[in-house]
């Protein structure tokens, strides 16, 4: 009897500790399916899609490459988080219970690569990282002078245009590390000296310019042909564009003396003119900065350099503002958070603007070196790294803004020349 008892006991236990185990083996593992970016900056909000993530995060975890992100949010099927700070590229896995899921790549995008140069039909780029370190150098297939730059919400950079070969764009891909062009295309019309804008929805919206001033057209990620069209004005070399938050696009200003240096039209995601009116203030090649409220600044220009002026998405005239300089064809400008850091040849100046977009300081300086049409970005951690220029081709210097001034961090030499005719583009 005691022996089949202990049988029976055996019996029991050996299907409990079965049970067990395959209730641990067969637990449901966290999947990611889908992240809303897969190319970004460290700060980048992004969305995790998946299954299995729990109703709260507890000990769980969201690393970049290793790396821990901070979590905003996070329910058993959508986390929030921010790309972590000194994340590298990798793939981004969720740990649940000490079980890890699935990875999906992330390309944490922190560099800036500059592509040809006007003088000479530049046929040659070079990488940097945000401290001037030299990544990487190539040879173009295409030289590009005049040309635009754009980077796209998947990692990837459009390349349009350009005095040599107007009628053509190039995709350019990180592969292992590196940059390399991917794909190629033929555009609509012929473009230099025009402006190009990346909109909400991931497309490139490209127009004006020397050749073809009165055209649009749209290109996907791929470099599709989305859509063409015409400007209600002839936007020639000199004026502006930036992409609005409600989808649409800004465009204003042109050469001094050709008509359109007064006014602005606002398009559509599809192309369409939404609406059209009168700059406050003539301003040929004036600089558009999208602000934090989603209100447009316009800094300088031929006709009124020594000011700015600041309008909503949908065009009505704000305020007016001024500066200490005067800011004309050869300047350049970065939006650094809500700021806007001003430069052209021997001079910068810093303006601060509120979250409404009202002035709260003013300070200017000298740079390192004279610069007339240099190119500018703001780097990762909000530095501004200023590149080449017809007086300064062969060099870079870098600007850390800290409070209402800036304060020069770096200089340094570029591999190539790079006079006016370059682009430089953060990464």
């Amino acid at each position: 009897m005691w022996v089949r008892f202990k049988s029976v006991s055996a019996v029991l236990t050996f299907c409990f500790l079965f049970i067990t185990l395959t209730t641990q083996v067969h637990a449901a593992s966290p999947t990611i399916t889908q992240l809303s970016s897969i190319a970004a900056d460290w700060g980048t909000p992004v969305t995790i899609t998946g299954t299995n993530f729990g109703t709260t995060q507890g000990t769980s975890t969201v690393k970049f490459n290793g790396t821990v992100a901070t979590v905003t949010s996070w329910t058993n099927t959508i986390i929030l988080v921010s790309v972590p700070t000194g994340s590298t590229t990798g793939n981004v896995v969720v740990t649940v219970g000490g079980i890890a899921s699935n990875g999906l790549l992330f390309t944490v995008l922190h560099g800036n690569i500059i592509f040809g140069s006007q003088v000479g039909e530049g046929g040659t780029f070079e990488v940097h990282d945000d401290n001037g370190v030299l990544l990487q150098t190539g040879n173009l297939s295409i030289p590009r002078g005049l040309h635009t730059a754009t980077l796209l919400t998947n990692g990837t950079i459009f390349v349009a245009g350009g005095l040599s070969d107007p009628t053509s764009w190039q995709i350019f891909s990180l592969v292992n590390s590196q940059w390399q062009p991917s794909s190629s295309g033929l555009l609509q019309d012929s473009l230099y000296s025009h402006f190009a804008a990346r909109l909400t929805n991931g497309n490139v919206f490209l127009g004006g310019g020397e050749a073809a001033p009165g055209t649009w057209e749209i290109h996907s990620p791929t470099g599709a042909l989305v859509g063409s069209g015409s400007l209600l004005g002839n936007r020639t070399p000199g004026s502006s564009a930036v992409a609005l938050k409600n989808g649409n696009v800004w465009i204003s200003g042109s050469n001094f003396g050709k008509g359109e240096d007064c006014s602005w039209e606002i398009h559509s995601s599809n192309g369409s003119l939404v609406s059209t009116g009168a700059l406050n203030t003539c301003r040929s090649s004036g600089k558009a900065f999208l602000l934090s409220n989603g209100d447009v600044a316009l800094f300088g220009g031929i006709d009124s350099g020594g000011d700015y002026d600041i309008y909503t998405q949908a065009g009505t005239f704000v305020r007016n503002g001024s500066l200490i300089n005067s800011f004309v064809a050869a300047a350049g400008g970065v939006l650094v958070n809500n700021d806007v850091f001003m430069f052209q040849e021997g001079f910068w100046e810093f303006v601060g603007l509120d979250a409404n977009g009202n002035q709260t300081f003013d300070t200017t300086g000298s740079l390192f070196d004279n610069r007339y049409s240099s190119r500018g970005v703001a780097t990762t951690v909000g530095n501004v790294l200023l590149t080449g220029g017809n007086t300064a081709p062969g060099t870079w210097e870098i600007w850390a803004p800290s409070g209402s001034t800036a304060t020069l961090y770096k200089t340094g030499d570029l591999f190539d020349a790079r006079d006016g005719g370059h682009t430089d583009t953060h990464y």
